[in-house]
């Protein structure tokens, strides 16, 4: 937290001063410091998120019935409106968003929402990153004494065998020279679902295009011990040879 301060004086500041400012060229350097900034306090956010692949005890999560449907729909009002590094709209233009929650699915319970939410948000932000054109799709579905939350796109390229262990390796990017990152953002995905007591399944999406990720969250959530980590057995399912 204490770093993210002074940036996040930069950024209120700079904020504060585009508005106000009328020459156009210190409007554009003043905008350059704004999105610096908030991409410091990303990486700072980041950075304390990490720890979390650390040591697991860095995170205490609560307890909580969490509406299903209004969790999804800020999943999607915050892929409507990211922006990237460079303060450009993070979905593509010849993108659609959709929202698809069952009508037999309502709530979750034992659930920390803002663990939650945070896992979702980073699933939208690879879901969006990875797609150039087409759909992406985040909903909910209600199956086998669980409630699953999953992203869907049909545009970006299938994974498959080993691919889709080493997405949540921490610091492992699958396509480093084209996209930016830090490669620990699916991780931490991982550990925070780990804890919850779900598991994941990853698998090509519809008509084998695409990639469909899901959090599968069991209605008698049994969360587990601390010991463990990236790779005990939160995946089930999905995926392919």
């Amino acid at each position: 937290s204490e770093l993210k301060i002074p940036f996040m004086g930069g950024y209120g500041l700079s904020d504060l001063l585009i508005e106000k400012e009328a020459k156009k060229s210190l409007k554009t350097q003043l905008g350059m410091i704004l999105r610096s900034s908030k991409r410091l306090i990303e990486i700072a956010e980041l950075m304390k998120c990490a720890t979390l692949l650390l040591d697991d005890e860095f995170i205490t999560l609560g307890s909580e019935e969490v509406d299903v449907g209004d969790l999804m729909t800020q999943a999607h009002a915050w892929m409507a409106a990211a922006t990237d590094a460079k303060g450009k709209p993070l979905k593509k233009a010849d993108v659609t968003l959709e929202v698809v929650v069952s009508e037999d699915v309502k709530t979750v319970k034992g659930v920390d929402k803002d663990q939650l939410l945070k896992a979702l948000i980073c699933m939208s932000d690879n879901a969006l990153k990875f797609t150039a054109s087409g759909t992406v799709k985040v909903g909910a579905t209600k199956r086998d004494g669980a409630t699953e939350l999953w992203f869907e796109d049909t545009a970006s390229v299938p994974l498959r065998g080993e691919e889709i262990k080493q997405c949540f390796i921490p610091f492992k990017r699958l396509q480093p020279d084209r996209y930016a990152g830090f490669g620990i953002s699916l991780s931490m995905v991982y550990e925070i679902i780990r804890l919850h007591g779900g598991h994941f399944e990853l698998s090509p999406g519809p008509e084998d295009a695409g990639t469909r990720i899901a959090i599968v969250l069991p209605d008698d959530l049994q969360r587990p011990s601390r010991a463990g980590g990236t790779g005990d057995g939160v995946f089930a399912g999905g995926g392919g040879a």
